[in-house]
Parts: C-alpha cells; sequence; structure tokens
C-alpha cells in the first residue's frame, strides 16, 4: 500500500503540476540544496490535504506521525518536505507536545527561509497554546509546559547551525496576530540581543522579524531595545523592524545611525 512508501505518493500526486522552469527558478529563489518539482504551493497544500484525510481514514495520529518522520529524514526532495510541514501546520490546534519532541528533530535539516517559516508557524503554535503568559521569567517558572520548548530556543540561539539561530527568534512569535497568549518581552528581547552581531542574512532578517512582531504587543520595550541598540542592529534587521513607524520619526533614527556612524 501506497503507507510504504509516503515519498513516492506525494510525487505522483505533484507530478501533474510539475513545472521545470519554475522548479529552476525556485531553487535559485529559495537557495536550498534540495530540488523542486516547481509545482505552486495551492497544488501543493491540495496535495497534503487530499494526503491527510486518506492516512487519517485508515491510521492514528500516532501512526501517521512515525510515517511522515521517517518520510522526512530520509526524502531529498524540497516539496516532500513540504508537504511533511504542511501536514503538521494543517492540524496545529491539535499538536501537543509529543509532536514537539519529534519536530525539534527537524531543525537540522532546515536550509531554505520557506521551510524555516512552516516549522517556526508550527513551533510558535505549540508555544502559544502551552504558555501562561506570566510576567515573570520563564526560567523562573520550573514544571512549565512551554519551558521545554522554551529552553530548546534559548539552546538554539547560540547553535553553530545559523537556521536554528533562526528558528530561535522566529519561533517566539512568528507573527504576533496569531498569538493568543504570547511570551512577554523580558522572554523575547534577550534573545534577540544575543544575535544582533550575527554573521548570516537570514538570521538578521529573524532579528527584525521579531522586533517588528514584538513592538506590534509591546511598543514601548521594544521601542526602547532598538533606541538602545541603535548603532548594533544591521540595516537589514532596523529596515525589517521599523518599517511600521512613523516616516519621519524613522528617517530621524537613520541620521542618527548615520551621524554616529561617521564619528
Amino acid at each position: 500500500m501506497y503507507c510504504m512508501n509516503l515519498e513516492s505518493r506525494i510525487i505522483t500526486d505533484l507530478k501533474p503540476n510539475a513545472n521545470p522552469k519554475r522548479a529552476e527558478h525556485d531553487r535559485g529563489y529559495l537557495n536550498s540544496q534540495f530540488p523542486t518539482t516547481g509545482a505552486p504551493m495551492p497544488a501543493i497544500r491540495k496535495v497534503t490535504k487530499q494526503l491527510v484525510e486518506d492516512l487519517s481514514s485508515e491510521h492514528s495520529h500516532t501512526q501517521i506521525r512515525t510515517l511522515v518522520h521517517q518520510t522526512w529524514k530520509s526524502t531529498q526532495a524540497h516539496d516532500v518536505m513540504t508537504v511533511c510541514l504542511l501536514s503538521f501546520s494543517s492540524r496545529k490546534p491539535q499538536n501537543t507536545l509529543s509532536d514537539w519532541r519529534l519536530l525539534k528533530s527537524w531543525a537540522p535539516k532546515i536550509d531554505n527561509w520557506a521551510h524555516s517559516d512552516m516549522l517556526s508557524d508550527v513551533y510558535a503554535d505549540l508555544l502559544d497554546r502551552l504558555c501562561n503568559n506570566h510576567p515573570q521569567p520563564l526560567l523562573e517558572k520550573e514544571g512549565s509546559r512551554w519551558q521545554e520548548l522554551y529552553e530548546t530556543f534559548l539552546a538554539w540561539n547560540d547553535h553553530p547551525h545559523p537556521w536554528k539561530r533562526r528558528l530561535s527568534l522566529t519561533s517566539l512569535l512568528y507573527y504576533s496576530a496569531m498569538r493568543k497568549k504570547p511570551l512577554p518581552a523580558n522572554n523575547i528581547l534577550p534573545l534577540v540581543k544575543k544575535r544582533l552581531g550575527d554573521d548570516h542574512f537570514y538570521v538578521q532578517r529573524a532579528v527584525g522579524w521579531t522586533l517588528r512582531e514584538c513592538g506590534n504587543l509591546y511598543p514601548n520595550p521594544t521601542e526602547a531595545f532598538i533606541k538602545k541598540h541603535l548603532l548594533d542592529l544591521s540595516s537589514i534587521a532596523f529596515s525589517t523592524a521599523t518599517e511600521k513607524w512613523d516616516k519621519q520619526y524613522k528617517k530621524a533614527l537613520v541620521q542618527k545611525r548615520k551621524r554616529e556612524r561617521r564619528r
């Protein structure tokens, strides 16, 4: 049965939507070692939805999770990995700590921003649903269910693998509008601070992204942080972090950055 070779099933289902010209473009755009079929995301989502429905009709989530995990570990196809990620994204309200303990082992295989963002989406949702929004720093709350996730992000924040460093930031909030019980600012900003000087482009994008989303929730401490570290922020991070700020106010800060850097 197809359950014995999930990768072949996915590739077969995507074949009618394969686009070699788009595949060549996507590989350069994503800068990934894993080749794509060139299938558009709506087609990949449709294949994922049907696959999950078919598997769910005969198997428990634990069985499906094991099968998807084995496929993620063995495949070298970008779109197959995308389907694996979307299978967990599609059931975000039902994902549990058991799912997290498997999914955190997926991080070492991440090598591009698209898969990083999909995994961050799932991680951030889990963190949000396990978080009780306590105002005290997380590590002072022994026994918290979300401590397990946060401590992993703390460890990844200094990891040699740049995509783990990126995940350590983008997984804290992903998009703030999606959060119901977000981490307090004092659990977010210290991780951002440690990555201000990171030399990886996509980690710098994550610095700016996380500051922007943190600012949506906690404008005062985030603005204070940005002003304090005005010269420490890269151009990429500063631009992303302040993209929603008043244009005149932002212009004044840009000019201040230029003046201070000339000294």
